[in-house]
């Protein structure tokens, strides 16, 4: 449904302006104090970019308990606007068309004007009010006031958010603690679809693990299509997900204990450190990189709590390169990694990566 790629040195304009395709600048430090809704700190504590002073007075930005309703609705009060698209100048200016003759439209933001990108005419917003309260509440079968909605946010200037519906208690295995949760996440700029998953935030640490289990696991993604939002489809998606947070979590906690329980040697750790972080010969920038992250690894695989606890088995190898991640990978801009965190998070580039880690731990401990 996405438009294909605006016509060389043209202009795109929408009537409520001209509008940038490019990557919308990083957010300045106060991010997620304006665009991220927390919630059971008094279970869990206060995230740790948590800061008052930079929260609108009107609505903190985090809550001891289940995050309440208006809150959410206040931060999701926006909606997309539809604009037709014209390119051109002068006399060349001309409506924006598909190949079949079909008029494209621009989805923007209506305060702003951003325009998020450009779509076919069968593309259908998913309004946040309807998609990320009140068909997760039927999803779970349950009232939007009775959701326990742990966190809500928007990221990337509007263009992507979430909602995290999550137990109020956290569970505890093999001294890990976590919990487990639904979230759904969608965006205006065609980069995801509309997706229900179980979820699993490691709270030591506030690393996110996705439960992507095979075949027909707990997820379910549905396009921004014309009958997208339909009652058979909502019925469809809650027998698919099958949403019993108590077998998912017992699931997860399985893999924790065996991960906990599978030893790794110190020649593996380091087998494992070649295989994914290898180190050119050369001298140069290249080399000085991976050298200084191989450092940071191995610092956190023995020191740092947040893995060291667990050294020497499968779940301290998982811990650390998660947290290398969340803590160490290079980003751009002071602001940049905590969106970055949560972006990850609500994409599939955090359980892809864990995958890769994981695979690669069992190709060296199957040469046992």
């Amino acid at each position: 449904m996405a438009a294909p790629s605006t016509p060389a040195n043209a202009q795109l304009t929408t009537p409520g302006g001209t509008g940038d395709l490019a990557e919308y600048p990083q957010d300045d430090p106060a991010v997620l104090n304006r665009s991220v809704l927390v919630g059971y700190t008094d279970v869990r504590g206060f995230p740790w970019w948590n800061d008052p002073a930079l929260q609108d007075l009107t609505q903190p930005a985090t809550y001891p308990g289940a995050i309440p309703l208006p809150a959410v609705e206040e931060l999701f009060g926006w909606e997309p606007r539809e604009e037709e698209v014209f390119v051109g100048r002068g006399r060349s200016r001309r409506q924006y068309m598909d190949r079949k003759g079909v008029a494209m439209k621009a989805i923007t933001h209506p305060v702003t004007g951003r325009v998020f990108s450009v779509f076919t005419d069968g593309y259908t917003i998913h309004s946040r009010r309807r998609w990320f309260i009140e068909k997760v509440a039927a999803l779970l079968d349950t009232s939007t006031s009775d959701l326990g909605i742990g966190s809500a946010g928007e990221l990337d200037g509007g263009a992507k958010h979430f909602t995290q519906i999550e137990l109020p208690d956290n569970v505890k295995v093999a001294g890990l603690e976590f919990r487990p949760s639904l979230l759904t996440t969608g965006s205006f700029d065609g980069s995801m679809a509309t997706r229900n998953k179980m979820v699993h935030t490691v709270t030591i640490c506030g690393n996110s693990f996705a439960r992507a289990l095979a075949e027909g696991g707990a997820e379910v993604r549905t396009k921004h299509t014309r009958y997208s939002d339909s009652e058979a489809r909502t019925n469809g998606n809650r027998d698919k997900l099958g949403l019993y947070f108590a077998e998912a979590s017992a699931s997860f906690a399985a893999e924790i204990k065996a991960l906990s329980e599978q030893d790794v040697t110190a020649r593996e750790w380091a087998s494992l450190l070649d295989r994914l972080v290898e180190v050119p010969e050369e001298i140069g920038v290249a080399r000085t990189i991976a050298e200084k992250k191989r450092d940071q690894l191995s610092t956190l695989y023995a020191y740092d709590m947040r893995a060291a606890q667990w050294s020497g088995t499968a779940l301290g190898v998982v811990q650390a390169f998660s947290t290398w991640r969340h803590t160490y990978a290079t980003v751009k801009g002071v602001s940049a990694r905590y969106e970055r965190n949560y972006l990850n998070a609500i994409s599939d580039d955090g359980a892809k990566k864990d995958t890769e880690v994981r695979e690669a731990l069992a190709m060296i401990l199957a040469k046992r």
